[in-house]
């Protein structure tokens, strides 16, 4: 009887594992999908770009309330001492001390024009008093003033002799209207005002509120015609032997640049262009912010460092912030830019610029948001924002009808003792990978997210896109959630219990319900009560031939 033969050949390999990054270089809007970085994501929402992983985006906590109109402007008031520094919000056509948490008072100032609710402002230390002073402008009102105790209207006289005073005639003799004044800057010393709807700015003599307005005429140096738009002062190593110095900066509505140095503008001696440039138009009058040594500027081609055109007088889109959203800035740009509420600000506090969206609904406002040190874009939805302010160090936004702190806790309206508020959820798709077999087809049969956090339980589900389908995933597997302990809440002999300490890292294997494919894309849902973030996922694959 003949022997059948058995072979020793181990069985051929019918799975495979792999362990992807999760998207920590944040969004990708211009690169192909097919050759797109395993550590971009194509969406993320609430999420924070950051070295170790894409973190959950802390919540806010609404501090005043009781208003009936968005606030739409947020000023701070810097005394020179924190024990006497002020915030003050716009709301409609008031003007309110939002300093304090609890229920808004009473106006401070009634009456303001509804043509305009999103004013600039400038803080100017008057010498005279040895005290600093507020201004603030929109085009339509008498400029307003703020002392360290009142508000008042400035007023123009034939002499002036009081804070808050300006000449009714320029020093050339002709005529100004200070209610045309429509952005301020503090510029070495002095007040500067852009006058709407001209190429004229006006500037006070040094360390002075009020006074004497000398005219400046922009209109020669924009090339491609226009208004003045915006002026900016800006401290920059000019990379010749003067140093570091600061600027000033004015900016057309078409997008010509003019920067001017010198300390004396009304001598040649003492006041120069240093050069001219032409950039794309501007988005909103709050286009500019002076971040570390740099200014940037917001433009319908995107976001620049200025600096880029000192040094190369050229445009490469490469250069700007938001290359790699580039597309996204530009249709937004283009669709709402003409839609106040567009705004740049900085929270060094957590390494982020913020760039605020404003939509046809407020109420559904969204911010951009840059991780200075990872480089990296994402999408914050939820914060309902029409303006932010930097005050005392901490972060505030206005609200549909509430001053809201932000980065505090991780739930969304809760009330400013931190009682109430909804949940934050971060929803993330990254990019699409092949694992180094393009062309076969992949079945994934478990996936496993990497999360480290210190809730007790997280929601977490997952599902997977495939072949570049940015549709939403047709299936979808949930995590259940972690088992821990709580202090003064669990037993210690609860066998079921895992007691949490600062972090723990939440791994666990899922099925999930998805259609085979080349290429291959996780899409992740994550909810948590505390600090958690998502770095790296797991896979194993059954890899087929071209054909399945």
């Amino acid at each position: 009887m003949a022997r059948t033969a058995v072979s020793s050949r181990p069985k051929r390999k019918t799975s495979m594992t792999a362990t992807t990054p999760a998207p920590n270089k944040g969004l990708n809007t211009v690169d192909p999908l097919a050759n797109m970085d395993q550590g971009y994501a194509l969406s993320l929402v609430n999420g924070v770009a950051t070295p170790q992983g894409v973190s959950l985006r802390q919540g806010y906590r609404k501090m005043v309330t009781g208003f009936t109109e968005a606030i739409t402007t947020l000023i701070p008031y810097n005394s020179g001492g924190t024990s006497s520094n002020k915030l003050f919000g716009i709301s409609g056509t008031n003007l309110y001390d939002v300093t304090t948490p609890g229920a808004v008072g009473a106006a401070l100032v009634s009456g303001l024009s509804s043509l305009n609710k999103f004013w600039q402002y400038t803080n100017q230390t008057y010498s005279t008093a040895n005290k600093n002073f507020l201004f603030c402008v929109n085009g339509y009102d008498s400029p307003l003033m703020y002392d360290g105790t009142s508000w008042t209207s400035c007023t123009q006289v034939a002499s002036p002799a009081a804070p808050g005073q300006f000449n009714t005639l320029d020093n050339n003799g002709n005529a100004v209207n200070i209610a045309n004044f429509v952005d301020a800057v503090l510029h070495q010393q002095r007040l500067w005002f852009v006058s709407k709807n001209s190429t004229k700015a006006y500037y006070c003599d040094i360390a002075q509120v009020g006074g004497k307005l000398y005219p400046i005429e922009f209109g020669p140096f924009f090339p491609r015609g226009g208004q003045l738009y915006k002026l900016a002062s800006w401290s920059v190593n000019m990379g010749d032997i003067s140093g570091v110095q600061q600027v000033l900066v004015a900016f057309s509505d078409k997008g010509d640049i003019a920067i001017f140095k010198g300390n004396d503008p009304s001598t040649a001696s003492t006041w120069a262009l240093s050069g001219t440039y032409s950039l794309g138009a501007p988005v909103g009058r709050r286009c500019t912010l002076q971040f570390e040594s740099e200014l940037l500027y917001l433009s319908r081609d995107g976001l620049y460092p200025l600096s880029v055109y000192l040094q190369t007088n050229s445009l490469n889109s490469n250069e700007a912030i938001t290359f790699k959203i580039a597309n996204l800035i530009s249709d937004l740009a283009d669709t709402f830019a003409t839609t106040p509420g567009f705004e740049l600000v900085a929270y060094p506090g957590n390494n982020l610029l913020l760039l605020n969206v404003p939509q046809t609904n407020n109420s559904n406002n969204f911010q951009l948001v840059y991780n200075t040190i990872q480089k990296g874009w994402s999408q914050f939805n939820g914060w309902a924002a029409s303006c932010w302010c930097l005050f005392n160090n901490t972060l505030y936004f206005g609200g549909p009808d509430f001053v809201g702190l932000s980065f505090i806790g991780y739930k969304d309206g809760a009330d400013k003792d931190g009682v109430g508020g909804n949940a934050i959820t971060l929803n993330a798709l990254g990019a699409f990978s092949t694992f180094d077999a393009p062309g076969r087809i992949k079945q994934p049969h478990l996936v496993k997210p990497y999360i480290t956090t210190g809730s007790i339980s997280p929601t977490v589900s997952l599902a997977i896109n495939v072949d570049y389908s940015l549709l939403p995933a047709q299936g979808s597997a949930s995590l259940n959630s972690l088992v821990s302990g709580v202090w003064d809440s669990s037993l210690w002999d609860n066998v079921n219990a895992l007691w949490v300490g600062s972090l723990i890292t939440y791994n666990k294997w899922t099925t999930p319900i998805c259609y085979p494919g080349e290429a291959l894309a996780v899409a992740i849902s994550i909810s948590a009560a505390e600090d958690t973030m998502w770095t790296a996922t797991g896979w194993v694959i059954e890899p087929g031939g071209i054909f399945g």
